[in-house]
């Protein structure tokens, strides 16, 4: 018997501090406090530790993986250590890429064992090929006869995946679906959709998100409902204003995504290691940035509003606070970075592969000493654009731009990932240069408040 003390318990949700009798392996009791049990048993105190239902993973190559770089890319079966790990306690075993050195029968043996081991185990039939290896010789077979199959999986959108024509999606999907009735299982068709899927989704969100911000705008601000008013043009100058903004703020953008896309290129050389690493290492970036660019786009209208008032003093000063604010930031981020970087990598990937972590943790310790540069970039930039000015700001994204390519073709060749690490601060450094010639000679940025009529 077990019983554990002062856990913070989620069932799934949040029902506070609980003691926990374990008897057989089974929950057998929870309540506020379990004092004086007349049996004796283990006692583990877990000091305010979260304790939650296992979670349930339901895509695991449990068999291995890999295997799309020849042989030696083939990735081992899944522990149970592993799982239990992670704290999953139920998942779901399919096949990918590979179902010819790895069989539908291998996988049923593993969920058996996993099973055997201590943890909920199922599995999809089939695989990326069409048509779908099968334990009995049908899919529908399958799922109705053997008690683990829940489902089948197919690949339909991916240069790996078979020519599955309509028709045959639709008898799949629909032998499944009697299949799952018959026996009392979901009877799934997972279907890998590959780049196609992730941009569908990505699609998707976006529309869900648009139509939600659209209703509470709605509801919320009367003064924002659209009227068939609203739609006719009243002034001329005022749409081409908004048409110069917006283009050139959208041709800035374009040009640093071209650059970034040339050096992933370069990056994609490297080995899959250095991949992993250069990606984590950048979602931890984008986590650290999103202060830039939130006050970067603030300082945008900040700017254009006070230009419009004629209140030039309040525009220096909001820059100024706004830089400052920033580069207190950044100290936070070069911080987090030098104490808790390789934790964060490893949060991010869950590798502890010391090739991934080394490096990634390696490029954060040093961008982030210049986010600094990053900081004055991103508040002066945006400043100009809501200040009028659309050149320069294109200028410094054009350097940003060619200073990447330049670098993905020199530097990234001699130096590899080091090269890569480097690449941002050199490029920040060129971009500041025209921003504050540009600026600073502003007359905005020496004459005093402006009298509006």
């Amino acid at each position: 018997m077990l019983l554990i003390k002062n856990a913070k318990v989620y069932a799934p949700e949040y029902v506070g501090k609980k003691d926990l009798l374990v008897c057989g392996g089974k929950i057998e009791c929870i309540e506020d406090k379990i004092e004086d049990f007349p049996i004796a048993c283990e006692v583990i105190d877990a000091e305010e530790r979260i304790l939650t239902p296992g979670f349930i993973d339901q895509h695991v190559h449990v068999t291995g993986g890999g295997g799309e770089g020849s042989f030696h890319t083939r990735t081992p079966e899944l522990q149970l250590s592993e799982l239990v790990k992670g704290g999953i306690t139920t998942v779901v075993g399919l096949l990918g890429t590979d179902g010819l050195t790895r069989s539908v029968e291998n996988l049923y043996a593993k969920v058996q064992a996993l099973c055997e081991e201590g943890v909920s185990a199922y599995m999809l039939t089939g695989a990326y090929g069409y048509p779908s290896p099968t334990i009995t010789g049908e899919v529908d077979r399958d799922i109705m006869f053997v008690e683990k199959v829940l489902g089948v999986k197919l690949a339909i959108s991916d240069h790996r995946a078979p020519n599955v024509t309509e028709s045959e999606l639709i008898q799949l999907a629909s032998k499944t679906r009697t299949a799952g009735m018959l026996s009392g299982k979901p009877g799934i068709v997972v279907l890998h959709m590959g780049v196609l899927g992730a941009a569908v989704a990505t699609v998707l969100s976006q529309l869900i998100a648009v139509v939600v911000c659209a209703v509470y705008l709605w509801k919320k601000y009367e003064i924002l409902r659209i009227r068939v008013d609203d739609l006719k043009l009243q002034d001329a100058g005022m749409l081409r204003n908004m048409l110069s903004s917006g283009l050139s703020m959208g041709f800035m953008s374009s040009l640093v995504n071209i650059g970034t896309l040339t050096l992933q290129t370069s990056i994609n050389k490297l080995g899959q290691n250095i991949i992993i690493a250069h990606t984590a290492a950048r979602k931890i970036s984008e986590i650290f940035m999103i202060m830039f660019s939130v006050f970067g786009q603030t300082m945008a209208t900040y700017c254009g509003q006070n230009l419009g008032a004629g209140k030039i003093e309040r525009i220096r000063r909001g820059i100024l606070l706004a830089t400052g604010y920033t580069c207190i930031w950044c100290t936070l981020n070069i911080v987090t970075a030098y104490t808790i970087g390789d934790w964060l990598v490893w949060l991010v990937t869950g590798s502890e592969n010391p090739e991934v972590v080394y490096n990634a943790t390696l490029y954060l310790k040093v961008d982030t000493l210049f986010y600094y540069v990053t900081a004055v970039i991103c508040i002066v930039r945006n400043s100009m654009q809501g200040l009028g000015e659309r050149i320069v700001p294109l200028i410094s994204s054009s350097l940003e731009m060619i200073g990447k390519i330049v670098i993905a073709a020199t530097l990234v060749p001699m130096f590899g990932y080091p090269g890569v690490i480097a690449a941002e601060p050199i490029v920040w450094f060129i971009m500041i240069i025209p921003l504050l010639m540009k600026i600073l000679r502003m007359p905005v940025w020496k004459q005093k408040n402006l009298t509006v009529s």
